[in-house]
């Protein structure tokens, strides 16, 4: 029952209250954009004991006074002292759930007394504010007041988390999304000048705290987005081998993770050479090699070298020797072990990572060669089998390429199989390891030469993640050269052939 009378307002509150909201209480909320009557109508009232007013904001549930909260001048709060913790107008959960519409939650009952003079009545508020921080202990009676309305508030489809735009306010939503379930939350977003929506109600009226509430945002879930959630990107950007008979089959994308496997000899590693050089020396990419079993130097510049000066750079210029050793400078870093360090660090997966990220950053490396897989100080967790390993380790890889926008190659040797005699050319799954060489893969090619003695090489693309631009899976044939360690051009067989 509501009386109203005489510029004042005697209100029942349940079964036990019987007093009035005074003229200076009333100046207070009209001064806030709250009408009288939408105050009373919730229940306020004000008290005088002695020398102090208040005004009384009683917790009701189910009609029932359970608590009292008192506003006294000067901001000052304090409650019953044996009151129920609960939410300010907790009864509208019970409405929300009725009408299925969203229960709006705000860090004051101001807040939510603008709510209702919008015209939304699905809104309570939290009875202490909101926490300076993050909560530690879970145990916390901070939150009795969500506990003790758990079983109906999990009945909720929509909550939309409404705290004050400062860091307590923050801390509150993430607390309460935390509890309540981030799959059913929103989040607002106040107009420029306004901290909570009492300040939206006074700046800009009923109706813009409507549309605040209206245009709450779902919390992102990681892993779940809507088209709106990302950047709009560029068209992919591949680029060849250099090898233009592969380009219909293979092209390159950073940010990916490719891997190639073959017999021993069979030139697995002098394929994957060949994309390091091109690429370097076509697209103008830093490389990273990590090496394991040859030293940089003599080997790798003198494998760099013979692909540079197509040949023996004992039978080209000195000038021509001399430019190719500084642009193997200027484009290549190596990741190894230092022979003449008598204290070795172990190159384990995480370091060659973090190497590689320094290389990056300091020369904005777009290539990471790992060759070969097995030479790496392979480092499992507790209880963890070569499988969880080899997943773990790939995924990694896959992560730096993707922060970083790095192509990532590792050379891998198939399992132990005969490679003497009837020797027959491995499949993908033959990776020595697990499986998920190439299921976690983007690439995934085989390199398989049918006559050891021969100058042909089957290059089996056995795995593109792309077929749109990225190419399509399928068999090259190429000549190798033995001596300048050089694809090229197949001249007898150039088409494309199905694997």
């Amino acid at each position: 029952m509501i009386v109203v009378c005489s510029g004042a307002a005697t209100t029942v509150i349940g079964k036990v209250e019987n007093t009035m909201i005074n003229d200076r209480a009333e100046s207070f909320f009209t001064a806030r954009g709250i009408d009288i009557e939408t105050a009373i109508n919730s229940g306020i009232y004000t008290e005088q004991g002695g020398s102090r007013t208040a005004i009384v904001f009683p917790f009701l549930e189910h009609g029932e006074t359970v608590a009292r909260k008192y506003r006294g001048e000067g901001k000052k709060f304090w409650q019953d002292k044996d009151g129920k913790k609960t939410f300010w107008n907790a009864d509208a959960i019970d409405l929300a759930i009725k009408h299925t519409m969203p229960l709006v939650v705000t860090e004051g009952e101001i807040d939510a007394l603008s709510v209702l003079e919008a015209g939304y009545d699905f809104v309570v508020s939290v009875p202490d504010g909101a926490p300076a921080k993050i909560i530690e202990n879970e145990e916390t009676a901070k939150f009795d007041y969500y506990r003790n309305n758990a079983p109906r508030l999990d009945k909720l489809k929509c909550i939309i988390l409404a705290a004050d735009a400062d860091e307590p306010g923050r801390v509150l939503n993430h607390e309460l999304q935390r509890r309540l379930g981030v799959h059913r939350c929103k989040f607002i977003t106040y107009p420029d000048g306004c901290k909570d929506l009492n300040d939206v109600l006074v700046n800009h009226g009923a109706v813009a705290v409507r549309n605040v509430i209206d245009a709450a945002k779902d919390y992102p879930v990681r892993g779940l987005y809507k088209m709106s959630d990302f950047p709009d990107m560029p068209e992919p950007t591949v680029y060849s081998t250099g090898l233009p008979c592969m380009d219909k089959h293979l092209m390159l994308e950073l940010c990916r993770f490719m891997v190639i496997t073959g017999v021993p000899g069979h030139g697995k590693s002098e394929f994957a050479d060949n994309i390091v050089f091109s690429t370097a020396l076509k697209q103008n990419w830093h490389i990273c090699v990590a090496t394991f079993e040859n030293l940089p130097n003599p080997h790798w510049r003198d494998k760099i070298l013979r692909k540079f000066c197509d040949g023996d750079p004992k039978f080209v210029s000195v000038e021509k020797r001399e430019m190719g050793k500084n642009w193997i400078e200027d484009q290549f870093e190596f990741i190894c072990q230092n022979p003449l360090d008598d204290d070795e660090e172990d190159l384990t997966i995480e370091r060659i990572i973090e190497l590689a990220e320094i290389s990056v950053i300091r020369n904005g490396t777009k290539m990471l060669l790992i060759d070969p897989w097995n030479e790496i100080e392979h480092q499992r967790q507790a209880r963890e089998n070569e499988t969880e390993y080899t997943s773990r380790a790939i995924r990694m890889l896959k992560k730096f390429a993707k922060n970083y926008g790095v192509l990532v190659i590792v050379v891998a040797h198939p399992s132990k199989m005969n490679f003497n005699g009837d020797t027959k050319r491995p499949q993908p799954y033959d990776i020595n390891g697990s499986a998920n060489w190439y299921n976690k893969s983007d690439y995934c090619v085989v390199v398989w030469r049918p006559d050891i003695a021969g100058t042909k090489a089957e290059i089996h693309i056995s795995k593109v993640k792309n077929h749109d631009y990225m190419g399509k899976p399928g068999v090259v044939d190429l000549d190798f050269n033995v001596n300048t360690g050089r694809f090229d051009q197949y001249v007898s067989d150039r088409e494309f052939r199905k694997t």
